[in-house]
């Protein structure tokens, strides 16, 4: 049976990249493969594989990318290279023990597998969904660039999550062994038509705008074309942003704007949320106005359950998931004011609005509900599955190995030298405690010493008077003798 080791970048289930991971995983796993997932640490991800009865393990591995409370200063190339070592000595333990014959790592934050599994002539592939080049992206370690070409070298097959990110990488990662994987969706025809409940738009409207609480996702400028539409006499009831805060003084922008414009009996703000279906549901528009979407999760959920869906023109993702008037509807990038005249058009043209929402649910249906998304997934494995047909590896003939191990014996000398000197810097203190006490002592001393040297010489002073004037009193008698007579 092949043996599938599936690699997240989280051990959560609230972004569009691990969701699609977790679908990935139980597609694999009713095809009858073994799957086995690696996690940072235990979470939501890790109780959704137990219920599933898929094993997985829980390694302390870090990210190749830091934020921006992480200061230049201390970064430099020793310690970058050193916490890649230990990342990838962590992943080393995990495929000695799980030995699988393919490797899938999910997003482009964490390729330590990857570079494992190529000097170990394991198949991997890497699942990209994001742009790493964007402004807002955590920064790569030593650069983007840099883990890019690793990648291109590294990695066996790149599934990209939509067309626009793979033109986005297309002069990053040459590889011609790609292909587009859509993500799949937790959305089949007889549940959406058990969640399904009719769009009906009245005289008032409800949007909802999810999305996790971050610059990329725009939800500000959602708000601004919110406010321009209510003074343009669109009767919105309520408006709610769903999603993980992930940028604290974004969210407080977000909820100064609504406080300062009199939103706040309209627009609320909630956690994320698994129920997310049923809450799209309830309903009728959903607007994406993320700066730059690769592909669009909530999109395609809101398309396949009847809702409104309206996109901002620049997001490529969002761009490729809907056709204007056919599928959804876009609006100029960057203008809340073109955003709010889209709105304005659904609340005057219902009719032709639920035509829409209609024809994308038919069109979205027949692409990515009767069609097998998943096929190139298993092209994928079926392909690099054959680069090794002997994964019982031998420890010592892989340099890469030897390197780590290596490591993890300057590790212990480091900590043994270490112990050594903070041993040597108390007995230092010791001593120099000791020091101490023995100037005040001579301190001490000293000041005994120089009292009895002044007792002394007082002394002598008064002694050497009277012996003066014994030795000198025979003399002065005589002298008066004299002088008498």
């Amino acid at each position: 049976m092949t043996r599938i080791l599936f690699v997240s970048h989280t051990s959560e289930l609230s972004g569009g990249g691990e969701l699609s991971l977790y679908e990935n995983i139980l597609q694999v796993q009713k095809r009858g493969y073994e799957c086995h997932v690696a996690l940072p640490c235990e979470g939501l991800f890790s109780q959704r594989l137990i219920e599933y009865n898929i094993p997985f393990s829980t390694i302390p591995f870090i990210w190749a990318c830091v934020g921006d409370d992480i200061t230049d200063d201390s970064l430099n190339q020793i310690g970058i290279a050193l916490q890649n070592a230990d990342a990838m000595t962590a992943f080393v333990k995990v495929l000695e023990r799980v030995s699988p014959d393919v490797v899938i790592t999910n997003t482009i934050v964490m390729p330590w597998a990857s570079y494992i599994c190529k000097a170990l002539g394991i198949g991997n592939i890497i699942l990209l969904h994001e742009w790493i080049m964007r402004a807002d992206f955590p920064r790569m370690l030593p650069s983007p660039k840099e883990y890019l070409a690793n990648i291109n070298l590294s990695a066996d097959w790149v599934l990209y999550n939509s067309y626009y990110t793979q033109q986005q990488y297309a002069d990053y990662i040459t590889t011609k062994k790609t292909s587009i994987l859509y993500p799949k969706v937790d959305l089949d025809r007889q549940k959406i038509n058990r969640l399904y409940v009719e769009n009906v738009l009245s005289d008032t409207l409800s949007i909802l705008i999810p999305g996790a609480i971050e610059t990329n996702k725009n939800q500000y400028e959602a708000l601004s074309a919110v406010k321009f539409a209510i003074d343009q006499g669109v009767d919105i009831n309520r408006v709610t942003l769903i999603g993980v805060n992930r940028d604290d003084v974004y969210d407080r922008e977000i909820r100064s704007y609504i406080q300062d414009n009199n939103l706040v009996g309209i627009v609320k703000i909630e956690e994320f949320s698994e129920d997310i279906y049923r809450i799209m549901n309830e309903y009728n528009i959903v607007i994406v106005p993320s700066i730059d979407e690769s592909f669009g999760r909530v999109t395609l959920e809101a398309q396949l359950l009847g809702r409104i869906v309206i996109g901002r023109n620049s997001s490529g993702g969002t761009v490729e998931l809907i056709q204007d008037r056919v599928t959804g509807l876009l609006y100029q990038h960057g203008k809340a004011s073109s955003l709010a005249e889209a709105i304005q058009w659904v609340f005057e043209n219902k009719s032709s609005a639920t035509q829409i929402a209609k024809s994308a649910m038919t069109i979205q249906g027949e692409k990515f509900l009767d069609y097998d998304t998943s096929a190139p997934l298993f092209d994928a494995i079926n392909s690099v599955k054959t680069i090794c047909t002997n994964n019982h590896r031998i420890k010592t003939f892989d340099p890469l190995y030897s390197m780590m191990c290596s490591r993890n014996h300057q590790l212990a000398q480091h900590h043994s030298a270490l112990a050594t000197l903070n041993a040597t810097q108390a007995e230092l203190a010791s001593m120099r405690l000791d020091v101490e006490r023995m100037n005040v002592e001579i301190d001490v001393i000293q000041a005994e010493l120089s009292a009895t040297q002044t007792k002394l010489y007082d002394m002598l002073q008064s002694k050497s008077y009277k012996l003066g004037s014994i030795l000198l009193s025979p003399f002065i008698m005589i002298k008066r003798f004299i002088n008498n007579h």
